[in-house]
């Protein structure tokens, strides 16, 4: 190694490359080649040889490292600095120290004390006249009540009243609690009170009465001053749980009991139930709390279950929204019997006669649900009266894919049925309006399509043909022959003579095929 290496204060990662190769050639690398493969090497021979720090030639490679942290003292080490402190002459007192000194005042910390707290003993047994018979067994290490002492705590029956809120003069429920510890205090006059704490009264007290458990509410105790007020403390289920923040004051905590000349212990509370308990109670106002589906009056719990019993929600139960689908066919195809089963498909209309058989079921299901008063603005809903899917709402989709009438023969049988067409074919329209008895006979087995032929055609034409019978009336009333020729309805074979009647046009080949429009020799 060179001791004339001239090093810079810069990083190894950040030094030039001919810092570089000079620093490995002292070290013996090999230093012909890349600046990055130089550094590694540069990295690990360092790591390999850790008593290179002590070369002053490479200190500036190290200085950039932090100071190691001190490792933790040993016994040995401590007792080796306690014996050099104890060496050390002591300093003269100054300052407050000096003062204190002079007053001959200790200047020792003072004595550290402990909390003190109640150790475990066996609750003795409350006698008959109300006084503490585990005073005459207790043991000799046990203090004497002094003041305002607390005794051991008997096992005693309480019994709390829960009474109404609003109304506090009547008494909701009544409820017995045995075996209760009891807290005895002796005042300095030597009169004695008993008292119990209500965080764990009360949850003993709700458990031994289920309605009160179940129905929930609020709970109420006394004022702690001398007025009438009442204090909140609590939900019902924060009280069972523990977790009810207004007993947390040892003032609010504490309630002093009502001895009987039994032995027993009375506990008055005040509960605001959700709904009346029972019937003897006077009338009041409106019930605070109205029930829903939902079991609850907590509106997170009446939305999560109004989603669950909604067909068309993504938390519904499974399989609901096929079941309320069999349940809507089912409404509809008791009012309207003749449409086709669930999932069933609709008969091909291959003849006129179909496809108005066709239109007016469809017609009489939309009466349907308008008669029940299910149509609304943008789809439809079961009032929320009825005994089954109250409420729920589905829009015209739903309706004519349940049903089978979203495809383009649904469309075309509102279309060739609307008026549109039928103002141009009144033979038709009466047809339609007697829902199949008048002039059934001309249309019914009429193709389909050469039944949108003709209402094409006359709609084309504009009724053309009762115009030219009120023309030929008034060329008829005036003795002259009609110029015009007979006119052709091209797009359906059919032609149209002077009287008005429609045939086969001549110029079609082989026998004319006879349909129900011209059956009896006569147009419309």
């Amino acid at each position: 190694m060179s001791s004339s290496l001239q090093l810079t204060d810069r990083p190894l990662n950040k030094k030039l490359y001919a810092e570089l190769k000079a620093i490995g050639g002292a070290m013996g690398l090999d230093i012909n080649v890349k600046k990055d493969l130089l550094v590694r090497s540069i990295q690990r021979h360092i790591q390999a040889n850790p008593n290179i720090a002590d070369d002053p030639n490479f200190l500036p490679l190290f200085a950039h490292r932090s100071t190691p942290k001190a490792s933790a003292k040993t016994s040995a080490g401590k007792a080796v600095e306690d014996e050099s402190e104890a060496l050390k002459p002591e300093q003269a007192a100054t300052g407050a120290n000096k003062t204190l000194i002079a007053h001959r005042h200790s200047v020792q910390p003072p004595t550290q004390f402990k909390r003190l707290a109640l150790s475990e003993r066996k609750p003795s047994k409350l006698g008959g006249d109300g006084s503490d018979s585990g005073d005459e067994t207790s043991t000799a290490d046990e203090a004497p009540p002094r003041g305002d002492a607390s005794s051991p705590k008997p096992q005693a029956v309480v019994q709390v009243n829960f009474l109404d809120e609003h109304n506090p003069g009547v008494t909701l429920r009544q409820v017995v609690v045995d075996d209760f510890p009891v807290v005895i205090s002796t005042s300095g006059d030597g009169t004695k009170k008993y008292s119990a704490s209500l965080s764990d009264l009360l949850p003993a007290a709700i458990k031994n009465d289920s309605p009160i458990k179940e129905r929930g509410g609020r709970m109420y105790r006394p004022n702690i001053r001398n007025d009438p007020g009442h204090h909140h403390i609590g939900k019902i289920d924060a009280l069972l749980g523990g977790t009810s923040s207004a007993l947390q004051p040892r003032a609010m905590n504490e309630y002093a009991l009502r001895p009987s000349e039994e032995g027993t212990f009375f506990c008055d509370l005040y509960w605001d139930a959700p709904a009346p308990v029972n019937t003897v109670a006077p009338p009041g106002p409106v019930d605070r709390l109205v029930f829903t589906g939902a079991g609850s009056d907590v509106p997170l719990d009446i939305a999560v279950d109004r989603a669950r019993h909604n067909p068309f929600h993504k938390d519904a139960a499974p399989g609901l929204l096929e079941s309320f689908t069999k349940w809507l066919h089912a409404q509809i195809q008791a009012a309207v019997p003749d449409i086709p089963d669930f999932n069933e498909p609709w008969p091909t209309c291959t003849f006129a006669g179909q496809m108005l058989d066709r239109y007016l079921l469809q017609e009489a299901i939309f009466k349907f649900l308008s008669t029940k008063k299910w149509a609304r603005a943008k789809g439809f809903k079961i009032p929320d009266a009825s005994e089954s899917y109250g409420g729920v709402t589905f829009k015209n989709d739903f309706l004519l894919n349940t049903f089978k009438l979203g495809g383009t023969t649904t469309s075309d049988l509102t279309k060739w049925f609307s008026p549109e067409f039928l103002q141009y074919a009144p033979k038709v329209q009466a047809w339609v309006e007697s829902n199949g008895v008048t002039n059934d006979s001309r249309f019914r087995k009429l193709k389909s399509a050469r039944f949108k032929d003709y209402l094409s055609d006359r709609r084309d034409n504009k009724g053309a043909t009762s115009s030219r019978k009120k023309a030929r009336r008034r060329r008829s009333s005036s003795s002259s022959p009609d110029p015009r020729p007979s006119r052709k309805h091209k797009s359906s074979g059919l032609s149209e003579d002077e009287e008005g009647n429609y045939h086969r046009s001549s110029n079609k080949k082989g026998k004319a095929r006879m349909t129900s429009v011209n059956l009896d020799g006569s147009g419309e």
